[in-house]
């Protein structure tokens, strides 16, 4: 199975470059603080 390489998908041009493990890791700490921020705020905190 191949995919199409025409159909526009920046993740899969962003995964196929190899993103840097640090890259990485400060998305997933971005995620965390905002979900962390949105529950917070949801109980009142």
């Amino acid at each position: 199975m191949t995919m199409p390489s025409q159909r526009p998908s920046s993740t899969r041009r962003l995964a196929s470059k190899g993103l840097p493990s640090w890259a990485i890791l400060l998305a997933g700490l971005a995620v965390a603080v905002v979900i962390a921020l949105l529950v917070g705020g949801a109980l009142g905190l």
